[in-house]
């Protein structure tokens, strides 16, 4: 790093202000500059005259420039890395307005490719993998909570992202957060008015290197990994993937992807969008990108897809087009859940325990409802390494101190799996 002390620059340079203030004579003024610079440690040498060259620079007298381009040139091999910004790019200037257009050229070459270097070491360097959630289904809840036991490994130095309400389990957070997850309640970010869907989307408002939206209930694994490290590789800023016959819909909310901060405005065109009404109840959030987002990523995008050959799909050709395991196939944003039915016709609440005997999670259901769990869950209950309960729920009657009657609810401990 080349050394420049202030206080004693601006000593030594005071002498020079005053006569290019008073447009001292060339000859004067070079006899000044040798003698200034005669006085300065060997240290500080490159940073003093590299001073003067700005100084004569910035007085916008063009006889001092050959002696600014002289002051400059003389140092700047001095300079490494980012140092040598300011002398290139004041070189590049000067050599501009004395005509010397080959060397004007080659320091603004060097001048702009340095600020490219600045501008992307100050850029966006974030990457966020974002879901939604909404609502006490354990389909959806505890597939986030592989999802986030899964990160370090499909996705590692990324950041998972939930956008949630306050219809979340009361123990979900708190076990996402200790996972390493942002958990942003919608309310707290105005948010709380569009669908569920949605909410994910808002993560474009941030500035971030890459966003990739995901579905709560499907898993992210190598075969995804593989593809968003293909598009990352590539110029493209924006990615869309589709993996099976029925993937039809110009985007997939919870299979595509942005870079480099674009489509901030994302709010705006929500709020367009919604404030129309007549909302789908399940594909609201799909129709709402392709009306906005498609037709603005479509000459941009890496489009990847296995099956459906349109819009210039890609594959990888070692990548096989179908995923095949245990006999079933499982395309991208598949689901991997197993039904259960409980042996009540009550109300209920299920609990899983783990092998330690701690308890995994806890939700209730109404009477007649069944409930789906992750494969992996089903798998560890019904090899006896976790075990599931299901507690019915009564109400009964009970009456109040001073008289009148309320309902209550008792737990009945009946059945200790479904």
């Amino acid at each position: 790093m080349i050394e420049i002390r202030r206080t004693k620059s601006a000593e030594l340079l005071a002498p020079l202000r005053a006569a290019v203030d008073s447009l001292q004579p060339v000859k004067e003024l070079s006899a000044l500059i040798e003698n200034i610079l005669s006085d300065v440690p060997t240290s500080q040498y490159a940073g003093c005259s590299a001073k003067i060259g700005y100084l004569l620079r910035d007085s916008k007298v063009p006889m001092y420039y050959p002696i600014a381009v002289t002051c400059l040139k003389n140092v700047v091999h001095k300079f490494q890395g980012q140092e040598r910004l300011p002398v290139v790019s004041n070189l590049s200037y000067l050599s501009w307005k004395l005509k010397h257009f080959d060397d004007a050229r080659l320091y603004g070459n060097e001048a702009t490719i340095l600020r490219e270097e600045q501008a992307m070491r100050r850029g966006f360097t974030k990457r966020l993998v974002v879901f939604s959630l909404y609502g006490s289904d354990p389909a959806y809840c505890e597939t986030l909570i592989i999802n986030a036991q899964c990160m370090q490994e499909i996705y590692p130095g990324w950041t998972m992202r939930v956008y949630h309400d306050h219809t979340v389990p009361h123990h979900l957070i708190p076990r996402l957060t200790a996972l390493g997850v942002e958990c942003i309640n919608v309310a707290n970010i105005n948010a709380g008015h569009f669908p569920g869907t949605f909410w994910r989307f808002l993560a474009l408002e941030d500035d971030c290197d890459a966003v990739i939206f995901r579905d709560a209930d499907s898993i992210i694994n190598p075969r995804e990994q593989r593809l968003v490290n293909i598009w990352l590789e590539s110029d493209k800023p924006f990615h869309v993937m589709r993996d099976w016959y029925s993937h039809s819909d110009l985007i997939l909310a919870g299979m595509w992807g942005v870079r480099h901060g674009l489509l901030a405005a994302i709010r705006i065109w929500m709020e367009k969008y919604v404030s129309q009404g007549n909302l789908h109840p399940t594909h609201a959030d799909q129709y709402f990108l392709a009306e906005y987002v498609w037709p603005r990523i479509k000459p941009y995008m890496l489009h990847h897809s296995s099956v459906l050959d349109v819009f210039e799909a890609q594959w990888p050709e070692d990548l096989p087009r179908h995923y095949i395991v245990e006999g079933l196939n499982h395309c991208l944003g598949s689901w991997q859940l197993i039904e259960r039915k409980p042996n009540t016709d009550k109300p209920y609440k299920i609990r899983i325990l783990d092998e330690n005997n701690h308890e995994l999670c806890d939700y209730s259901f109404p009477a007649g409802k069944t409930f789906e769990l992750p494969k992996s869950y089903h798998e560890a209950i019904e090899s006896g390494r976790w075990r599931l309960e299901v507690t019915e729920q009564h109400l009964v009657s009970v009456s109040l101190p001073g008289g009148g009657q309320s309902m209550a609810t008792v737990n009945v401990n009946r059945h200790k799996s479904a």
